[in-house]
């Protein structure tokens, strides 16, 4: 907006931090960015050198994070190393075996993409039913001279009435379906209204930000885009989406009414009676919490788990305190470097997650010969079913050269929790020491 270089400078060091975190924001960002330099360049309101300058300064900046991250890494590893750790997760953008993991298929929606387009047009459908008679209303009634106040408070509760008649009958995760085809939608509505502004320098820039801030909201649901929900990685990735078209149902498609002499504050009202229905409705997932009263850690690391995990970690943590040398390694497999942080151990490599995408990433025979290099002195194995990545249990469809190794290099001490039982989805861990001073990989 001030079209200074120092600005959009800064703008390019912000976007290189965000490039350190992780790719799905980095995506959005540029994206959102682009869609905002279009539409200025649209604008005509500055020049082609202008923005050749721009666009310099913008470039310099995304890349100073990375080299300061890159030179600092280098401090104390390799460069080589240190860059692949400012790379990070975009060194595996296109690894294979991620991408067939069964895991990801199903958070994608790419599992069944058929039946979760149809289930997505169906929840659109669901969400057009919702608000097709308040904007019908708003419509009919236009201009009317009445008490905005009390008319909106009606609607308000006329379409909470409405949608808390039918709430058992609907699965409120799936709510979050249709938001990649509602990011569309207000994709193409902002980017019209920017056009027909182009010829205006002094135009407002609320329709650019709107452009922006769809092109962010649909590009964050990319990784769950045929199976947008507000679980798994939805729980962050559906919010900028689920912000934009709350704005839009109280604020953007009221106030378009109100422009042409219809009465958005009624549509207003109903939506905000709608919207609060649902806010009551995800309250439900606050059951899943209902269950976790058991402590585990102590002081500021104190966290609160449900009973089972909770009883097993802690019992876990107990015998590692009182039994094992406070200067003794730890590798927890597949997962659970928690227990590392809260003991206060160290994995022995620097791998310290055994899961299916790090087996495909690192790959598995590495990850064993780092281990027999520098064989920790501990291993708990802790509740190695893993059937979200279809995978029956640790060891035999995934990991198996690792299970081999640590069969042949270590003998269990305790069994916490109800111990192994295939297919009965127990938490359960099993503390082993090493039997020898030296790891050969099998």
């Amino acid at each position: 907006r001030t079209g200074r270089s120092t600005d959009v400078f800064v703008t390019g060091v912000l976007l290189g931090l965000v490039f350190l975190t992780k790719p799905e924001p980095f995506v959005a960002t540029c994206a959102a960015i682009a869609a905002g330099w279009v539409g200025r360049i649209g604008m005509r309101s500055i020049g082609p050198s202008r923005h050749a300058q721009h666009a310099l300064a913008f470039a310099f900046g995304i890349v100073v994070p990375p080299i300061i991250a890159t030179a600092l890494l280098a401090t104390a590893m390799p460069l080589s190393q240190a860059a692949r750790g400012t790379i990070g997760s975009w060194a595996f953008i296109g690894n294979e075996g991620l991408h067939q993991l069964p895991f990801y298929k199903f958070i994608m929606g790419t599992s069944k993409p058929g039946a979760n387009l149809l289930d997505m047009l169906n929840w659109l459908g669901r969400f057009a039913l919702a608000f097709a008679p308040a904007l019908a209303a708003a419509w009919g009634a236009g201009a009317a001279k009445c008490n905005t106040w009390l008319w909106g408070s009606g609607a308000a509760i006329a379409g909470a009435a409405a949608l808390w008649w039918t709430r058992n009958s609907f699965e409120w995760d799936l709510a979050a379906r249709p938001l990649p085809l509602l990011m569309l939608a207000a994709t193409i509505v902002a980017a019209k209204q920017l056009h027909a502004m182009r010829a205006d320098t002094q135009a407002s820039h609320v329709p650019h930000l709107k452009l922006m801030l769809a092109t962010f909201g649909g590009f964050m649901l990319l990784k769950i885009i045929l199976h947008a929900g507000f679980s798994h990685y939805g729980f962050a990735l559906t919010m900028p989406a689920t912000l934009v078209t709350i704005a839009a149902l109280v604020d953007w498609i009221p106030s378009w009414l109100s422009r042409r002499g219809r009465a958005g504050w009624l549509f207003r009202g109903w939506s905000l009676g709608v919207l609060a229905v649902l806010v009551i409705a995800m309250q439900r997932y606050n059951m899943w919490n209902a269950g976790e009263t058991v402590r585990v850690g102590s002081g500021a690391d104190t966290f609160i788990v449900d009973r089972i995990r909770g009883d097993v970690v802690n019992q876990l943590l107990k015998v590692l305190a009182e039994s094992a040398p406070p200067n003794s390694s730890l590798t927890v497999v597949p997962e659970g470097v928690m227990i590392n942080y809260l003991s206060r151990r160290w994995a022995g490599t620097r791998y310290f997650n055994f899961l299916p995408p790090e087996l495909a990433m690192f790959h598995e025979d590495r990850m064993v010969d780092a281990l027999a290099a520098n064989p920790p002195d501990l291993i708990a194995l802790v509740q190695p079913e893993m059937p979200e990545y279809g995978v029956r249990a640790f060891g035999e469809d995934q990991g198996r050269r690792l299970m081999e190794w640590i069969n042949s290099n270590y003998r269990v001490e305790r069994v916490f929790g109800d111990g192994p039982r295939l297919g009965h989805h127990t938490f359960f861990a099993v503390l082993l020491q090493r039997t020898s001073d030296q790891g050969a990989a099998p």
